[in-house]
This record gives structure tokens, sequence and C-alpha cells, in this order.
């Protein structure tokens, strides 16, 4: 029997192997590129165009196999000070393969893409560390913060790291190689893995707004007033304009991103691990010191290989395509 997490990496691998190039899973990552990564970071369109991103991936993985869900990789399990992160269990042969250099260990080993490029990862980069579980506390509990201006990143400036979007971007860096370049980041595996922590970590703090009286389907529109890119100057704001048809997606404007439809309706997320048992993964122990759930060093453990599925997503692609039409 295959668990939950095992069926992604099939059927992942199936979408990627057996299709034509520009198979499925390139003309996937292909959208993450050009014109739309304006209007896809640096503001408050960033979060609801990765939900509908993440949700067409699942329902492709889905059309190879119904038991698919889309696990999501709580990289700040691995921030912490007992054993090194670059010794995650995530970057090993039983899950995603290696971490430094060409993918040549586990079920994505040998991948290339259209132009012919290995997978390359180089992960635990010096000066890139993974996401604060301070900041993420924050963002998930803190009363204080409960817009999404507080949230999302419309500045531009040092102080987007205590964004979702800014959480989102350390984990891009850590890892490297091709995670770390926007346009070639989908290639990886580990795109999808790491974003659906972040919608995961966006869903908790909208219970949050709910619980406070604020409405999470309220999108503000804002972007990145002026950024540089050598021979142009953009103004991201109008990229993120509430009611301007997503990239990709021309069905829904932005503020179909923020609807409460995809998790009351289409899938549910799993809480992250944490006291006492810490999800009962093998993985995980509780750590007393920091008071949280922390990665273990899976050189040192003789635990047999039991991936336990963090979330569960359930969709149809036409129930999806009928439910998009009709927002």
């Amino acid at each position: 029997m295959h668990s939950s997490d095992e069926f992604f990496i099939l059927a992942c691998s199936i979408v990627y192997r057996q299709t034509i190039a520009p198979n499925k899973y390139d003309t996937l990552a292909l959208i993450h590129t050009g014109i739309t990564l304006c209007s896809v970071h640096q503001g408050s369109n960033f979060l609801g165009w990765h939900r509908v991103y993440l949700l067409l991936y699942e329902t492709a993985l889905r059309q190879k196999d119904k038991s698919v869900v889309l696990p999501y990789w709580n990289s700040v399990l691995d921030n912490q000070n007992i054993t090194p992160a670059i010794n995650t269990v995530l970057f090993t042969k039983d899950f995603i393969g290696n971490g430094k250099g060409d993918v040549i260990e586990g079920p994505f080993k040998h991948w290339r893409d259209i132009y012919n490029c290995s997978l390359i990862r180089n992960i635990g980069r010096k000066g890139y560390p993974l996401p604060s579980p301070e900041i993420v506390e924050t963002i998930e509990n803190d009363i204080s913060v409960f817009l999404v201006k507080d949230v999302i990143d419309h500045f531009g400036n040092n102080e987007t790291t205590k964004t979702i979007e800014g959480q989102h971007n350390i984990p891009h860096d850590w890892v490297g190689g091709m995670m770390d370049i926007l346009s070639s980041s989908p290639k990886d595996p580990a795109f999808f893995l790491h974003h659906a922590y972040i919608d995961y970590l966006w869903e908790q703090f909208r219970e949050k707004q709910q619980f406070l009286g604020v409405d999470p389907e309220y999108c503000p529109g804002l972007g990145v007033v002026s950024v540089n890119n050598t021979k142009l100057v953009y103004n991201l704001t109008l990229f993120h304009a509430s009611h301007r048809q997503m990239d990709c997606f021309h069905w829904m404007n932005s503020i179909d991103g923020y609807s409460k439809n995809y998790t009351q309706y289409l899938y549910a997320y799993e809480d992250s691990p944490t006291y006492p048992n810490c999800g009962n993964s093998k993985y995980l122990t509780w750590n007393t010191v920091l008071k949280r759930c922390i990665g273990i060093n899976p050189v040192s453990s003789t635990a047999s290989l039991s991936l336990k599925p963090l979330h569960g997503r359930l969709i149809e692609f036409l129930l999806f395509v009928f439910f998009c039409k009709f927002f």
C-alpha cells in the first residue's frame, strides 16, 4: 500500500515521464514564467494566484490517480539548532531525492526540462536560513496582525521578510538550484510542496481573520510601486488590481483567488504537527528547549520509510472548471 505522499510522488513521476515533450509537467511549470511573474509576486495577487496554480497542479496529478493529495513541506520544522537543517529527511532518496548537485537519487532522479537541463539543487546555502518560527507564529496567531496588507510584500524592502511572501522567499533561496530562480522554480517538485505550505499558512491567517471579524475575501489590490528590471520600470500595483484578469487563468480575476470556496468546498488542510506527539511522525520529535516539533537527523534514524500525509485536498477536474467559471 502506498501512503498519500507516495501516491503524490508516483503520480508526479507519471505526469512527467509518460507524456510527449513538452509534457504536462513542463507545461504547468512554464505557466510560472514571463510577464506572469510580475502579477504573481510582490503584491496581493501572490496569495490567490498561487492557490489556483496549486489546484491546477493537483488536479493534473489526480487525473492519474484519484487517491493523490498534495502534501506540504513545513520547512519551519527543519529550522532548528539540534541537527543541521541540511539533514532534513525530505531531501533524501526515500523522499524527493538528494539536495546537492544534479538530482541522481529518488523518484525524480535524472529529470530534464524541455531545454535538456538537469534538475539541480544546492540546499543549505550559507547565509540562507529556513523560515522563522517566531514570524510564522505572528502571522498565524498575533491578533494585532490581521490585514492582508500586513502579510504581503508590497513595499519591496527588508520588512518583507516578516510577510507570508517574505517567508516564502527563504526556502527558495535555501534549496537553491532551479528553486532559486522564479522562472525555473516549478521545474523542481519541491516547489509545489513548499507552496502548499505557504497556502496552508495563508489559510491559518484567514481563519484568524474570520475569528476577529475581518473579511478574508477582501483583496486590497496592492503591489510594489516600482521595480527596476534593467530597461523597464514596472508599477506592480497595476498587475495586482483586484479585478484584473489573472495571467494564464483568464476566466478568473485576482479577487477570485480570495474566495472562501476553495477550503469550504474543495480541500482542507491537516494541522501541522505539534505537541505532544508531533503527528506521530518518526521523523519529528518534540524539543523541550525550543518548545516545538523539530526534524530529526535521517542519518541517525533506523526507522523504515512511512510517509504521513500532512493535508488532504479533494477536487475533480470537471468540478474545478465548473467552479472557476461560475465564481
